[in-house]
This record gives C-alpha cells, structure tokens and sequence, in this order.
C-alpha cells in the first residue's frame, strides 16, 4: 500500500500562518465527506485564497488539495476495514458522486483500487496468525 505518512508540521511558520493552516485543517477534517473549495476554505476563515493556501502549503508540506484527498481516502480506507457498506456508499462519503472517480482517486493515493484494498484486507484478518489478531 502507498498510503505515505502526512508530513510533520514546519516549526518555522509564524504564528500566524500556523494559526491559520491549524483552523484549514480543522474544517477539512470537519467536512470530509465534500469538496471543500479554497474560495469556501478562505471565506470560512475570513482569509484571502492566496494567504491560506501560502500558510498550508508552508506548515504541511502539501496543497490543500492533496492534504485533503489523502485524508479522505484514509477515511475511506478505514470504512473499507470496519464496515460492510457497498464502495459506492463510501465513495458518497468520501465526498465522491462518481464510484469511477472516487476509484481512481483511492488507487493514486493508496495504491490499489477499492476492491483490492478491500479484499486484501480481509484475506490478511482471514489468514493473520492467532499471535497477530488483536
């Protein structure tokens, strides 16, 4: 799986911009299940498109686009585990209408579709040694 590690937080932002990314992150992980649009982010904020995502970019270490996409489908992916919903009922809550894109989008970031995650995931709970099954 190519589900990489979110990177730390920069520790050289000013308090400012920390402030700022801290609350885009807190309404991204708020509304996972929707496309937050930067323009909708910023007007939340009451900050300008530019300055949010200059202040994200520099405390992540990643677009707000991709931040988010990444967080949705480790979402996904924890639903695919623990629940029995249809991939086009998680796709819907991952904020995805179309079950083709919300396909694509988990494979570019967790490296496999759906399906497969799903399949595998159950045959390593499956064949997991007695040890292992917690």
């Amino acid at each position: 799986m190519r589900n990489e590690h979110m990177p730390e937080p920069a520790r050289n932002c000013s308090r400012s911009q920390r402030e700022i990314a801290e609350k885009a992150q807190r309404v991204i992980m708020e509304n996972l299940e929707r496309h937050m649009k930067i323009t909708e982010l910023a007007q939340t904020l009451h900050v300008s498109p530019t300055q949010i995502k200059l202040c994200f970019r520099n405390y992540y270490g990643l677009p707000i686009y991709t931040y988010s996409r990444r967080r949705r489908m480790e979402a996904a992916a924890r639903l695919l585990e623990e629940t029995d919903e249809t991939i086009l009922e998680i796709a819907g809550k991952a904020g995805y209408e179309n079950g083709s894109k919300f396909a694509k989008a988990f494979r570019d970031v967790m490296g496999e579709s759906p399906g497969e995650y799903r399949h595998r995931i159950t045959w390593e709970k499956t064949n997991a040694p007695e040890s292992e099954i917690v």
